[in-house]
């Protein structure tokens, strides 16, 4: 019996230590995929689902029209199309120069040598990356620092801060101020057909932005036309920051100019003012440019960064270790389209045909039954709008399934998808914390879709 009971000690104390190496196996295997999974700290705040990946699935969900975000629910035009077909069987189809095709980057130069009043080299002031968006990743991780700061005149593209952060800067934000409210009212007796005037003004608060520029700001970033307001620089703002940006030497101006071909009051299509054309501003300017906004083909990503040799060179080493190359079928598309537009009425017969669309969804937003304050933009794709008269049911605040709890800006443009079938896009996001506030009775719609679908939403507004 002694014996018996022995054996089964021991069995016992067998099963016990398997038991405990098996829970320290697991405890070790579920600490170690917790340090797996977990992400990289760079992420911090951004590892969470975009304003895009919220509402575009909304939009769907709901058959709404998708005035959200920004790309044209049109073709490219048929030049580029016929490039593209046609290079797309010629090829070539193997890696390409990295920092863009010699036919693109010839063709760059080209254009924008006489718009910078200076003979560009195409291999050392050019470089082409994955749209606009890629050169900006290039830029911030090629020039800044850790701890490294740049300032940003919000409400700003919601990549900006996240690129920032992802190279280790730090993003300042001067925020724009509207200069007054505009009622529907106000707006309406200056249409149908509108002109952009002073009430439309967002003004950069310069005591502001001389107060946050110092010794460690590495990038000033201006966005002209701007996204979302539609704000265009003007030559004397261009000026005044000049003179600030002028005291602190190591200070790069990046000027995302996207949008540059789509101007419609103030200024010619691609002859608005910029930042690198005045008088000792070139050397510390880098201007980034994009195909898919000027040929209405948001997803062919391809884009550009020009500026000087000594700052380009920074951009090409990070581009050429992160996107490589792009597509040459695409990039020669884009050559050949660049140099027969450049030649014809294009720019000039979108730029008429995007501020018929802008005047047209203005129309539709100051005969809606929704109280909108509204802004006529100078250039861009978007129109922004107050909504602080709108009252919206409080279940729209809080998020049915998880809790989370939404600013106004937030509520309204899910209850406008849910209940009236338009896509909008909440402001706030294009704001840092400290300044959500000042977006969160902003929307923002988009006016580069056809006219029936401005004008479906128009009706929808009303139901």
């Amino acid at each position: 019996m002694m014996l018996l009971n022995n054996k089964y000690k021991l069995i016992q104390n067998q099963i016990l230590r398997l038991i405990k190496n098996n829970r320290i196996n697991y405890l070790m295997s579920t600490s170690s995929q917790q340090q797996i999974q977990r992400g990289a700290e760079r992420l911090n705040g951004f590892d969470k689902p975009t304003v895009w990946s919220i509402f575009s699935p909304l939009s769907v969900e709901y058959k709404s029209v998708n005035l959200g975000q920004g790309f044209p629910n049109w073709n490219p035009p048929d030049f580029f199309m016929d490039s593209l077909l046609k290079l797309t069987k010629e090829g070539p189809h193997q890696y390409t120069r990295a920092f863009g095709s010699p036919k693109l980057v010839k063709a760059i130069a080209d254009f924008y040598s006489p718009i910078f009043n200076r003979q560009l080299d195409a291999n050392t002031n050019v470089c082409v990356s994955a749209g606009g968006v890629s050169c900006l990743n290039s830029i911030f991780l090629g020039l800044v620092n850790p701890g490294e700061e740049v300032i940003l005149l919000d409400p700003s593209y919601d990549c900006y801060r996240a690129q920032i952060q992802m190279a280790g800067g730090i993003s300042k934000s001067v925020p724009l101020r509207p200069r007054q409210l505009n009622s529907q009212t106000d707006i309406k007796q200056r249409g149908p057909v509108y002109t952009v005037s002073a009430s439309d003004a967002w003004d950069v608060d310069f005591e502001l932005l001389e107060k946050t520029i110092n010794d460690n700001t590495k990038i000033l970033l201006i966005n002209t036309p701007h996204n979302p307001t539609g704000k265009v620089f003007n030559r004397q703002e261009l000026e005044r920051i000049h003179e600030i940006v002028k005291k602190y030497p190591k200070c790069i101006v990046v000027e995302d100019g996207v949008y540059e071909h789509l101007c419609f009051d103030n200024y010619e299509p691609l002859k608005l003012p910029r930042f690198a054309q005045l008088e000792g501003a070139w050397d510390r300017t880098v201007s980034v440019y994009s195909a898919g906004k000027l040929y209405s083909a948001t997803g062919i990503r391809m884009g550009w960064a020009v500026g000087p040799q000594s700052i380009i060179k920074y951009v090409q080493s990070f581009h050429q270790y992160s996107v490589f190359c792009q597509h040459g079928p695409m990039q020669d598309a884009t050559a050949e389209a660049l140099e027969l537009s450049s030649k014809s009425s294009y720019f000039t017969d979108t730029a008429q045909k995007l501020k018929n669309h802008r005047d047209l969804l203005i129309n539709q937003l100051v005969n809606s039954k929704i109280p909108f304050n509204i802004w006529v933009p100078e250039g861009g794709f978007f129109v922004i709008c107050d909504i602080s008269q709108v009252e919206v049911d409080p279940k729209y605040f809080v998020d049915e399934k998880t809790g989370e709890k939404y600013t106004k800006d937030y509520a309204f443009s899910i209850w406008l998808c849910k209940e009236k079938g338009v896509t909008a896009i909440p402001c706030s996001v294009f704001y840092p914390p400290e300044y959500q506030h000042l977006g969160q009775n902003l929307v923002r719609f988009a006016f580069c879709k056809t006219e029936d679908t401005i004008l479906e939403a128009g009706k929808r507004f009303n139901n």
